[in-house]
Protein backbone atom coordinates (compact mmCIF):
# COMPACT_ATOMS: atom_id res chain seq x y z
CA UNK A 1 0.00 0.00 0.00
CA UNK A 2 2.84 2.46 1.20
CA UNK A 3 5.08 1.64 -1.74
CA UNK A 4 1.83 2.41 -3.90
CA UNK A 5 0.99 5.61 -2.62
CA UNK A 6 4.56 6.54 -3.03
CA UNK A 7 4.67 5.51 -6.78
CA UNK A 8 1.39 7.91 -6.96
CA UNK A 9 2.99 10.47 -5.63
CA UNK A 10 6.49 10.22 -8.12
CA UNK A 11 3.74 9.93 -11.00
CA UNK A 12 2.03 12.95 -9.63
CA UNK A 13 5.52 14.62 -9.45
CA UNK A 14 6.60 13.85 -12.93
CA UNK A 15 2.94 15.46 -14.59
CA UNK A 16 3.61 18.72 -12.55
CA UNK A 17 7.34 18.53 -14.63
CA UNK A 18 6.05 17.94 -17.62
CA UNK A 19 2.69 20.56 -17.73
CA UNK A 20 5.12 23.58 -16.18
CA UNK A 21 7.98 22.43 -19.01
CA UNK A 22 5.84 22.89 -21.32
CA UNK A 23 4.35 26.17 -20.16
CA UNK A 24 8.05 27.52 -19.96
CA UNK A 25 9.21 26.29 -22.67
CA UNK A 26 6.55 27.98 -25.13
CA UNK A 27 7.30 31.17 -22.92
CA UNK A 28 10.84 32.05 -23.37
CA UNK A 29 11.91 32.80 -26.81
CA UNK A 30 14.70 31.37 -28.77
CA UNK A 31 16.51 34.66 -28.72
CA UNK A 32 16.62 34.81 -24.91
CA UNK A 33 17.73 30.90 -24.91
CA UNK A 34 19.96 31.71 -27.57
CA UNK A 35 21.66 35.27 -25.46
CA UNK A 36 21.83 32.42 -22.23
CA UNK A 37 23.57 30.02 -24.39
CA UNK A 38 26.18 32.60 -25.57
CA UNK A 39 26.79 34.07 -21.77
CA UNK A 40 27.49 30.15 -21.25
CA UNK A 41 24.90 29.78 -18.87
CA UNK A 42 24.37 26.26 -17.28
CA UNK A 43 21.96 23.94 -19.80
CA UNK A 44 20.93 26.97 -21.83
CA UNK A 45 22.72 25.08 -24.84
CA UNK A 46 20.91 21.95 -24.61
CA UNK A 47 17.69 24.29 -23.76
CA UNK A 48 18.61 25.54 -27.33
CA UNK A 49 18.98 22.57 -28.75
CA UNK A 50 15.25 21.00 -27.54
CA UNK A 51 13.80 24.59 -28.91
CA UNK A 52 14.68 24.00 -32.53
CA UNK A 53 12.45 20.61 -32.37
CA UNK A 54 9.68 22.37 -30.65
CA UNK A 55 6.92 20.37 -32.03
CA UNK A 56 8.47 17.12 -31.25
CA UNK A 57 9.51 18.21 -28.46
CA UNK A 58 6.08 19.04 -27.04
CA UNK A 59 4.66 15.89 -28.47
CA UNK A 60 7.29 14.18 -25.98
CA UNK A 61 6.14 16.12 -23.03
CA UNK A 62 2.01 15.10 -24.32
CA UNK A 63 2.69 11.74 -24.55
CA UNK A 64 4.83 11.36 -21.17
CA UNK A 65 2.24 13.63 -18.93
CA UNK A 66 -0.22 11.93 -20.16
CA UNK A 67 1.12 8.16 -19.54
CA UNK A 68 2.13 9.15 -16.17
CA UNK A 69 -1.45 10.70 -15.35
CA UNK A 70 -3.33 7.48 -16.66
CA UNK A 71 -0.95 5.42 -14.66
CA UNK A 72 -1.40 7.79 -11.62
CA UNK A 73 -5.08 7.20 -11.89
CA UNK A 74 -5.37 3.56 -12.36
CA UNK A 75 -3.11 2.71 -9.18
CA UNK A 76 -4.85 5.15 -7.06
CA UNK A 77 -8.41 3.32 -9.04
CA UNK A 78 -7.31 0.07 -7.99
CA UNK A 79 -6.27 0.80 -4.16
CA UNK A 80 -9.87 2.53 -3.69
CA UNK A 81 -11.86 -0.49 -5.54
CA UNK A 82 -9.92 -2.41 -2.26
CA UNK A 83 -11.74 -0.33 0.03
CA UNK A 84 -15.11 0.91 -1.79
CA UNK A 85 -15.23 -2.16 -4.26
CA UNK A 86 -17.15 -0.69 -7.67
CA UNK A 87 -17.99 2.23 -5.81
CA UNK A 88 -14.03 3.00 -5.80
CA UNK A 89 -13.97 3.81 -9.24
CA UNK A 90 -16.10 7.19 -8.73
CA UNK A 91 -13.89 8.35 -5.24
CA UNK A 92 -10.63 7.50 -7.71
CA UNK A 93 -11.55 9.34 -10.53
CA UNK A 94 -12.59 12.78 -8.46
CA UNK A 95 -10.13 12.64 -5.73
CA UNK A 96 -7.40 12.09 -8.78
CA UNK A 97 -9.02 14.29 -11.10
CA UNK A 98 -8.76 17.16 -8.28
CA UNK A 99 -5.23 16.45 -7.21
CA UNK A 100 -3.87 16.60 -11.10
CA UNK A 101 -5.30 19.48 -12.02
CA UNK A 102 -4.03 21.26 -8.58
CA UNK A 103 -1.30 19.92 -8.10
CA UNK A 104 -0.21 18.59 -12.07
CA UNK A 105 -1.71 21.22 -13.72
CA UNK A 106 -2.53 24.67 -12.27
CA UNK A 107 0.69 25.13 -9.96
CA UNK A 108 3.11 23.97 -11.81
CA UNK A 109 2.09 25.94 -15.20
CA UNK A 110 1.79 29.23 -13.07
CA UNK A 111 5.14 29.12 -11.68
CA UNK A 112 6.38 28.09 -14.79
CA UNK A 113 4.86 31.10 -16.20
CA UNK A 114 6.82 33.14 -13.60
CA UNK A 115 10.23 31.94 -13.59
CA UNK A 116 10.13 30.33 -17.53
CA UNK A 117 13.88 31.13 -17.79
CA UNK A 118 14.64 28.75 -14.62
CA UNK A 119 12.22 25.89 -15.20
CA UNK A 120 13.55 25.40 -18.91
CA UNK A 121 17.53 25.83 -17.52
CA UNK A 122 16.08 23.05 -14.81
CA UNK A 123 14.13 20.71 -17.29
CA UNK A 124 16.43 20.53 -20.04
CA UNK A 125 18.75 17.27 -19.05
CA UNK A 126 15.20 15.61 -17.80
CA UNK A 127 13.49 16.20 -20.67
CA UNK A 128 16.93 15.06 -22.83
CA UNK A 129 16.72 11.76 -21.81
CA UNK A 130 12.54 11.55 -22.14
CA UNK A 131 13.01 12.89 -25.61
CA UNK A 132 15.58 10.00 -26.71
CA UNK A 133 13.48 7.12 -25.31
CA UNK A 134 9.74 8.84 -26.49
CA UNK A 135 11.48 10.27 -29.42
CA UNK A 136 10.77 7.17 -32.24
CA UNK A 137 6.99 7.33 -30.55
CA UNK A 138 6.39 10.49 -30.82
CA UNK A 139 7.69 10.99 -34.71
CA UNK A 140 5.57 7.58 -35.72
CA UNK A 141 2.07 8.97 -33.99
CA UNK A 142 3.54 12.60 -35.99
CA UNK A 143 3.65 11.13 -39.23
CA UNK A 144 0.53 9.37 -38.56
CA UNK A 145 -1.24 13.01 -37.40
CA UNK A 146 0.42 14.43 -40.77
CA UNK A 147 -1.51 11.20 -42.96
CA UNK A 148 -4.36 11.83 -41.64
CA UNK A 149 -4.30 16.14 -42.42
CA UNK A 150 -3.23 15.36 -45.85
CA UNK A 151 -6.31 12.50 -46.20
CA UNK A 152 -8.76 15.53 -45.13
CA UNK A 153 -7.41 17.62 -47.40
CA UNK A 154 -6.00 20.32 -45.03
CA UNK A 155 -2.06 21.47 -44.69
CA UNK A 156 -0.53 20.13 -41.64
CA UNK A 157 0.24 23.39 -39.24
CA UNK A 158 3.98 24.70 -39.05
CA UNK A 159 5.84 23.87 -36.29
CA UNK A 160 5.91 26.30 -33.30
CA UNK A 161 8.63 28.86 -33.47
CA UNK A 162 8.76 31.69 -30.82
CA UNK A 163 8.66 35.07 -32.25
CA UNK A 164 8.98 33.35 -35.62
CA UNK A 165 6.85 36.05 -37.34
CA UNK A 166 7.27 39.82 -37.29
CA UNK A 167 3.27 40.47 -36.54
CA UNK A 168 3.99 38.53 -33.68
CA UNK A 169 7.40 41.02 -32.48
CA UNK A 170 5.43 43.71 -33.72
CA UNK A 171 2.58 42.64 -31.33
CA UNK A 172 4.57 42.01 -28.50
CA UNK A 173 6.36 45.49 -29.00
CA UNK A 174 3.09 47.64 -28.69
CA UNK A 175 2.39 45.54 -25.61
CA UNK A 176 5.30 47.39 -23.90
CA UNK A 177 4.41 49.95 -21.63
CA UNK A 178 7.72 51.62 -20.84
CA UNK A 179 7.77 55.41 -22.95
CA UNK A 180 11.21 55.13 -24.60
CA UNK A 181 9.77 51.37 -26.13
CA UNK A 182 7.09 53.01 -27.53
CA UNK A 183 9.04 55.75 -29.38
CA UNK A 184 11.74 53.21 -30.43
CA UNK A 185 8.43 51.06 -31.82
CA UNK A 186 7.93 52.97 -35.18
CA UNK A 187 12.08 52.51 -35.94
CA UNK A 188 11.77 48.84 -34.94
CA UNK A 189 8.57 48.49 -37.08
CA UNK A 190 10.37 50.09 -40.02
CA UNK A 191 13.41 47.56 -40.26
CA UNK A 192 11.02 44.66 -39.94
CA UNK A 193 8.89 46.14 -42.88
CA UNK A 194 12.16 46.81 -44.84
CA UNK A 195 11.94 43.40 -46.67
CA UNK A 196 8.27 43.65 -47.29
CA UNK A 197 8.42 46.71 -49.29
CA UNK A 198 9.82 47.70 -52.77
CA UNK A 199 11.22 50.34 -53.75
CA UNK A 200 8.15 52.14 -54.92
CA UNK A 201 7.16 52.24 -51.33
CA UNK A 202 9.43 55.73 -50.73
CA UNK A 203 11.35 56.45 -53.72
CA UNK A 204 11.11 60.09 -55.47
CA UNK A 205 9.49 59.90 -58.97
CA UNK A 206 10.58 61.43 -61.72
CA UNK A 207 8.91 64.21 -61.74
CA UNK A 208 10.27 65.38 -58.52
CA UNK A 209 13.76 64.23 -59.70
CA UNK A 210 16.60 67.17 -60.71
CA UNK A 211 17.94 65.88 -64.20
CA UNK A 212 20.80 67.43 -66.16
CA UNK A 213 21.14 67.51 -70.30
CA UNK A 214 24.83 65.96 -70.24
CA UNK A 215 24.98 67.99 -73.24
CA UNK A 216 25.19 71.34 -71.48
CA UNK A 217 28.06 73.23 -70.63
CA UNK A 218 29.44 73.38 -67.06
CA UNK A 219 29.38 77.25 -66.99
CA UNK A 220 25.88 78.00 -68.22
CA UNK A 221 24.52 74.88 -65.62
CA UNK A 222 26.72 75.77 -62.65
CA UNK A 223 24.52 78.90 -61.54
CA UNK A 224 21.06 76.73 -61.35
CA UNK A 225 23.35 73.78 -59.85
CA UNK A 226 24.89 75.90 -57.34
CA UNK A 227 21.02 76.69 -56.08
CA UNK A 228 19.54 73.43 -56.11
CA UNK A 229 19.28 71.75 -52.63
CA UNK A 230 20.59 68.18 -53.99
CA UNK A 231 24.16 67.38 -54.13
CA UNK A 232 23.95 64.42 -57.25
CA UNK A 233 22.20 64.85 -60.09
CA UNK A 234 21.68 62.16 -62.67
CA UNK A 235 22.84 63.28 -66.33
CA UNK A 236 20.94 62.02 -69.14
CA UNK A 237 21.97 61.90 -72.89
CA UNK A 238 20.24 62.35 -75.90
CA UNK A 239 16.74 61.48 -74.29
CA UNK A 240 15.25 62.36 -70.40
CA UNK A 241 14.94 58.04 -70.52
CA UNK A 242 18.26 57.53 -71.27
CA UNK A 243 20.30 58.06 -67.75
CA UNK A 244 23.90 57.63 -68.72
CA UNK A 245 25.11 58.78 -65.62
CA UNK A 246 25.68 60.94 -61.97
CA UNK A 247 27.60 63.92 -61.31
CA UNK A 248 28.53 65.01 -57.87
CA UNK A 249 28.24 68.78 -57.02
CA UNK A 250 31.42 68.70 -55.57
CA UNK A 251 33.45 67.63 -57.88
CA UNK A 252 31.64 70.43 -60.42
CA UNK A 253 32.85 73.30 -57.76
CA UNK A 254 36.64 72.17 -57.62
CA UNK A 255 36.87 72.44 -61.27
CA UNK A 256 35.02 75.75 -61.44
CA UNK A 257 37.70 76.60 -58.49
CA UNK A 258 40.69 75.56 -60.35
CA UNK A 259 39.98 78.28 -62.64
CA UNK A 260 39.79 75.73 -65.43
CA UNK A 261 37.86 76.62 -68.58
CA UNK A 262 34.63 75.72 -67.45
CA UNK A 263 33.11 75.25 -71.34
CA UNK A 264 33.08 71.12 -70.91
CA UNK A 265 30.27 69.60 -71.09
CA UNK A 266 28.64 67.42 -68.58
CA UNK A 267 28.35 64.18 -69.76
CA UNK A 268 32.29 64.70 -69.93
CA UNK A 269 32.07 65.34 -66.44
CA UNK A 270 30.23 62.57 -65.00
CA UNK A 271 31.58 60.85 -61.62
CA UNK A 272 29.66 57.60 -62.04
CA UNK A 273 27.98 55.20 -64.54
CA UNK A 274 24.12 55.32 -64.13
CA UNK A 275 23.18 52.83 -61.77
CA UNK A 276 20.10 51.27 -62.63
CA UNK A 277 17.96 49.10 -59.99
CA UNK A 278 14.46 47.57 -60.50
CA UNK A 279 11.45 48.96 -58.94
CA UNK A 280 10.92 45.54 -57.40
CA UNK A 281 13.54 45.61 -55.26
CA UNK A 282 12.79 45.22 -51.84
CA UNK A 283 14.27 48.17 -49.45
CA UNK A 284 16.23 45.50 -47.41
CA UNK A 285 17.91 44.44 -50.54
CA UNK A 286 18.60 47.73 -51.66
CA UNK A 287 19.86 48.88 -48.11
CA UNK A 288 22.42 46.01 -48.56
CA UNK A 289 24.14 47.04 -52.57
CA UNK A 290 24.30 50.57 -51.01
CA UNK A 291 26.47 49.22 -48.19
CA UNK A 292 28.18 46.49 -50.65
CA UNK A 293 28.59 49.59 -53.54
CA UNK A 294 29.35 52.13 -51.04
CA UNK A 295 26.94 54.69 -52.98
CA UNK A 296 24.15 56.49 -51.99
CA UNK A 297 21.54 56.94 -55.19
CA UNK A 298 20.39 55.04 -57.45
CA UNK A 299 18.36 55.09 -60.67
CA UNK A 300 15.04 53.13 -60.11
CA UNK A 301 13.63 51.79 -63.54
CA UNK A 302 10.65 49.58 -64.34
CA UNK A 303 10.45 46.07 -66.19
CA UNK A 304 11.00 47.80 -69.53
CA UNK A 305 14.35 49.20 -68.30
CA UNK A 306 12.38 53.10 -68.39
CA UNK A 307 13.68 55.56 -65.49
CA UNK A 308 11.19 56.22 -63.33
CA UNK A 309 12.85 57.51 -60.53
CA UNK A 310 15.59 57.87 -57.81
CA UNK A 311 16.33 55.85 -54.61
CA UNK A 312 18.90 56.88 -52.30
CA UNK A 313 20.13 55.40 -48.98
CA UNK A 314 18.61 58.74 -46.77
CA UNK A 315 14.90 57.72 -48.57
CA UNK A 316 15.48 54.31 -46.69
CA UNK A 317 16.89 55.36 -43.29
CA UNK A 318 13.32 57.38 -43.62
CA UNK A 319 11.62 54.41 -43.41
CA UNK A 320 13.31 53.53 -40.19
CA UNK A 321 14.05 57.01 -38.03
CA UNK A 322 11.50 59.04 -39.91
CA UNK A 323 11.55 61.71 -41.68
CA UNK A 324 15.50 63.49 -41.58
CA UNK A 325 15.82 67.31 -42.09
CA UNK A 326 18.54 69.04 -43.62
CA UNK A 327 19.41 72.40 -44.74
CA UNK A 328 17.63 71.58 -47.97
CA UNK A 329 14.64 70.86 -46.99
CA UNK A 330 13.94 73.96 -46.93
CA UNK A 331 13.81 74.06 -50.75
CA UNK A 332 10.66 73.25 -52.53
CA UNK A 333 10.71 70.12 -54.78
CA UNK A 334 13.11 71.05 -58.06
CA UNK A 335 11.76 70.07 -61.45
CA UNK A 336 13.66 68.85 -64.33
CA UNK A 337 16.22 70.63 -66.25
CA UNK A 338 15.93 70.81 -69.87
CA UNK A 339 17.43 72.83 -72.43
CA UNK A 340 15.42 75.95 -73.28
Amino acid sequence: MILLLLIILLLILLSALFSGAETAFTTVSRARIHQLSKQNVYNAKLAGQLQKQMERLLGTVLLANNFVNILATSIATSIFIGFFSEGGIGIATFCMTVILIVFAEFMPKVYALQHAEKYVLFTAPVLKVIFQVLGPVVSTIQRFVYWLWHLMGMTPPRAMDTLSTRKEITALLEMLQDAQARNDLGMIRGILELSQSNLLSCYRPRNQVMTIDGNRTLEELMPELLNSPYSRFPVWDASPDNISGVVHLRFLTQLLLSKQKNTQKIKDLISAPAWLVADSNTLFHQLQLFKARHHHMAIVVDKNKHFIGIITLEDILEEIVGDITDESDRYSESSELTRS
